[in-house]
């Protein structure tokens, strides 16, 4: 665990070093305190523990970083640094010297940083592609803060701790809140692939990261593919094993994490001084449509990589009530905090580091996500006929219903894209009824109010790639509900003592992803594909063609209807988010009640019902 505090100042009232110290005691789980000033009116910072680096450079410049990179060599080198000290900060504030904001670009990893310019009197920040690492800031009249958490900086004096009510609308929404937005009035998150700047006419705001516009024209054979793709693989579990001299995996039964399990095996197998992961999978025995140990025991036995069940039939959304709260920052994001909770203290108990997941994966290789027009433009219609027939046969559906939303649907998105509407749309809003669809608890009135009937502009992406499915797989990579769940991992693993870390959040594998013809990842229609033909060979062929990740939904399902019932129903009196004026009482209690008389109401009314949940929670803490 590791992080950063800054604050820089916006005129003549100097910089109180004690306001960083304050913010640095506020998450005391991220480690020592390591501070520095630029001087009396510029800056001062501080980094918390391994991992982060603060560097005071020429005429006063500052930097604080919060880092892994994985190119600092070569940084080094394009600088003339080479055989010196390696230090991440002080090379970021090199590079910027150098490059000034094209500097971000040209890093590889994981990393957030705040830079003082003193020449300017400008602040400077970025954050990585993927947002590994989180970076809020909030800016007054006379003072810059930046932080790894939102607590440390309502910490500050002065800083008011008001919730952002229309950021609570938004998320009980659903698709409706900015990125930027957090659960505080003036708190923002810089978003991931983004950098800032911060001077005397205000915050503005970039993104640095721009994929190549058309994906390049190279049509190699898939096995030529699956071969580029397992180098990244390997590269990105190197450089996250060698972070760290005790790693750890949650380790499913699907294809992402059990491919990071044998690359990490193999990478040990050619190297013994490669770093020996232990993994964690979890064990539902009430559940077995939850349960994945059909492969990932056999995988463990087969590595012979130390695995720990993590005991889950009892872990289910809001277990020991009202004990494992959430924290300050904001509610908990996913239903499965508690398995989350548990697995973290036993990898803690084991003396864990770095404990990565497979968060990324679907976006990058799946979420279903298929080119055929991709295919009748590159292979001709026979090859079109030939791969629809085999997705029909494995969804056991008909060619010509695979046809109709595979192929047909996506015409009119691939002659006119989403981010071409943008003007229409906006003409359509002031003359057609519609909007943003929300759960019938939330008051249309709070929507209105808050001016979230079409949701925020950037709540949705919408890229600008070339290509209907490239968009559509640029558009999942970067969709906002990752960066906030990577961000929540983040918290709640180094509020247990141990960095976070996820191989799919690499950009070199999005870069690739987004470079390689789309038919490429999912031949035949076939999720994941060009990531099993990688792992041909190294992962054992029970686990690359039969692995899956089961649905934990029925355990989540018992935990809110019946495990945790009297929770929900304590929850449902007499509701904060009522008295606000947020939501209607009386609908979500006749919801409830119908859940509970067998009434399946659908994932998104189903996932709606848990924000709501969740953000009742969290307010009844911190903004009774």
């Amino acid at each position: 665990m590791a992080g950063l505090t800054f604050v820089a100042s916006r005129g003549a009232r100097p910089v109180d070093d004690a306001v960083v110290a304050g913010m640095a005691a506020a998450a005391p789980h991220r480690g020592v305190s390591m501070p520095a000033s630029a001087g009396a009116s510029g800056a001062a910072a501080a980094a918390l523990g391994n991992g982060a680096g603060v560097f005071r450079g020429d005429a006063g410049s500052l930097i604080v970083a919060d880092t892994r990179l994985d190119n600092a060599a070569a940084i080094a080198a394009s600088l003339g640094r080479e055989g010196g000290d390696l230090d991440e900060a002080a090379l970021i504030l090199a590079a910027y010297d150098r490059w000034g904001e094209g500097c971000a670009d040209r890093l590889l990893g994981d990393f957030a940083f705040v830079i003082w310019d003193a020449r300017r009197s400008e602040v400077f920040a970025a954050r990585d592609v993927l947002g590994m690492r989180p970076l809020y800031y909030t800016v007054t009249a006379d003072r810059v803060l930046a932080a790894s958490e939102i607590a440390q900086l309502l910490a500050v004096p002065g800083i008011a701790r008001r919730v952002d009510e229309r950021t609570v609308v938004a998320s009980l929404i659903g698709r409706a809140q900015s990125p930027r937005w957090t659960h505080f009035e003036g708190v923002r998150r810089l978003r991931p692939g983004h950098m800032l700047r911060i001077d005397a006419r205000g915050a503005r705001t970039g993104a640095y990261w721009r994929p190549p516009h058309q994906s390049n024209d190279r049509e190699l054979a898939g096995e030529e593919y699956a071969e580029e793709l397992r180098l990244l693989i390997e590269a990105a579990v190197r450089a996250r094993l060698g972070a760290t001299a005790a790693p750890g995996l949650m380790l499913s039964g699907g294809i992402d994490s059990t491919s990071v399990a044998v690359t990490a095996a193999a990478l040990r197998g050619g190297d013994p001084s490669v770093a020996a992961l232990r993994t964690y999978s979890f064990a539902y025995d009430r559940f077995p449509d939850s349960d994945e140990r059909a492969v990932s025991d056999r995988l463990v036995a087969a590595t012979g990589q130390p695995n720990r069940l993590v005991p889950t039939d009892d872990a289910f959304p809001l277990a020991g009530y009202p004990g494992s709260a959430p924290d300050l920052d904001g509610p908990d994001v996913l239903l499965s905090h508690i398995t989350m909770e548990r697995t973290l203290s036993l990898a803690r108990a084991d003396g864990v580091e770095l404990l990565m997941t497979g968060h990324r994966g679907d976006p990058l290789f799946g979420d279903g996500i298929v080119d055929y027009l991709g295919v009748l433009r590159a292979r001709g219609p026979v090859a079109l006929w030939r791969q629809a027939g085999a997705q029909a046969e494995r969804e056991q559906k008909g060619r010509r219903a695979v046809l109709q939303r595979d192929l047909a649907r996506r015409i009119p998105a691939a002659i006119w894209p989403s981010y071409r509407a943008v003007q229409a749309r906006r003409w359509l809003r002031r003359v057609v009824p519609g909007g943003v669809p929300w759960s019938p608890w939330v008051r249309p009135e709070a929507v209105a109010a808050h001016g979230l009937r079409w949701g925020a502009s950037d709540a949705v992406p919408r890229s600008t790639l070339a290509g209907e499915a490239r968009r559509r797989r640029h558009d999942a990579i970067v969709a906002p509900h990752h960066a906030l769940s990577a961000e929540y991992l983040e918290r709640r693993f180094a509020r247990a003592g141990i960095r976070y870390a996820d191989p799919w959040s690499d950009r070199r594998i999005a870069d690739w992803v987004l470079s390689i013809p789309p038919h490429r990842i999912t031949s035949d229609g076939a999720d994941k594909w060009v990531l099993r033909e990688a792992m041909r060979g190294l992962l054992p062929e029970f686990a690359r063609s039969g692995a899956f990740r089961a649905d934990p939904g029925s355990v989540y399902t018992y935990g809110l209807l019946e495990g945790s019932e009297s929770a929900v129903r304590e929850l449902l009196t007499q509701p904060l988010t009522s008295e606000r004026g947020y939501v209607d009482a009386a609908v979500l209690m006749a919801a409830y009640e119908r859940y509970q008389g067998g009434h399946w109401p659908g994932l998104t009314e189903w996932n709606s019902f848990w924000r709501w949940v969740a953000l009742e929670r969290w307010l009844r803490i911190y903004a009774p």
